[in-house]
């Protein structure tokens, strides 16, 4: 959804909101993903560490001092890259007649702020972080003159943050396409999947997306989307009594014959002999009487290399 900063500048001028919620978060090691639903809109600016963030099915790549505004009735889904991660995450909403938190008033022709989901790394965001700062702190200290002046730092928040855009030309942080495009391929893998299906899903020309994965991955698409779907025959084939051709159709490949010959060009043994010298070493590595030599086995994230004629329907 494209943003219209005029009219947005307009809109908070016209109407009163206020704030609902702050926190600030802090995500360790051990603490990867995060997730919450945001019933009111939302600011997350981004203090130290880096993530993944999913809005409204978009990704986005953050890093320190960026700022994502979050649409209401949104989940935020984010995984870290860069732990610690920590981040301030306010929530605000509009404040009706009747002094209730809802929703901002609008024409047909007019957006509310909180309909519209942008990621933007501002150019002085230092002030913004020390009015987050002051914020966060008066927000632990709710007394009604503290109130008041929340109030008032969340409209000087909301100003120094127009104000920069407006300077800067409105310049916003696109959406991480290709994790967008990984996203969909891990969930429809086991689909017919066309080359322009996936250009759609990016935003972009089969060409351009076909370079930028490759650029982003060292991988095509055909070659990421094969090494997913024989990382997963692998997982049944080990885990599951199912046949050979049932787990080449869970995973994408009508034809078992063509299948199996895939899978011995990437796994080095047919789909049977797979199965039997792995769960031979899963029987044995559970039987403290056999001693065994343990392998590590690259996880599904890491698809690299593999060479297949480009088909157009993949």
């Amino acid at each position: 959804m494209e943003l219209d900063l005029q009219a947005q500048i307009v809109m908070w001028e016209r109407n009163d909101a206020r704030i609902t919620d702050m926190n600030r978060i802090i995500l360790l090691p051990e603490s990867r993903l995060f997730t919450r639903d945001c019933s009111t809109a939302c600011f997350l600016y981004v203090i130290r560490g880096g993530a993944q963030i999913r809005l409204d099915g978009q990704f986005y790549a953050t890093k320190p001092y960026m700022l994502l505004h979050v649409c209401k009735n949104v989940r935020v889904e984010l995984i870290v890259t860069e732990p610690p991660f920590e981040f301030y995450l306010l929530h605000y909403g509009y404040v009706n007649h009747a002094g209730r938190v809802d929703q901002v008033e609008t024409t047909e022709e007019q957006q509310p702020i909180s309909d519209v989901c942008y990621a933007c790394q501002p150019r002085h965001a230092i002030r913004l972080h020390h009015l987050l700062q002051d914020i966060n702190e008066l927000w632990d200290a709710r007394t009604p003159i503290n109130l008041l002046k929340l109030k008032a730092l969340f409209f000087q928040f909301v100003y120094e943050l127009l104000s920069q855009l407006n300077e800067q030309n409105f310049l916003l942080v696109p959406p991480d396409r290709v994790a967008q495009t990984v996203q969909y391929l891990d969930m429809n893998y086991m689909k017919p999947i066309r080359l322009d299906e996936l250009a759609d899903v990016a935003g972009y020309s089969t060409s351009h997306l076909s370079l930028l994965f490759k650029e982003r991955t060292g991988l095509s698409l055909v070659e990421f989307l094969i090494r997913k779907r024989i990382s997963s025959a692998k997982e049944l084939l080990v885990s599951t009594g199912m046949t050979i051709k049932d787990v080449a159709e869970q995973v994408g490949y009508k034809d078992v014959y063509y299948f199996s010959r895939l899978f011995r060009k990437h796994a080095g043994d047919s789909p049977m002999q797979y199965r039997t010298l792995h769960q031979k070493k899963t029987h044995s590595w559970n039987n403290p009487s056999v001693a065994i030599e343990s392998s590590i086995v690259p996880s599904s994230s890491s698809l690299y290399n593999d060479d297949i004629e480009n088909h157009y329907h993949l």
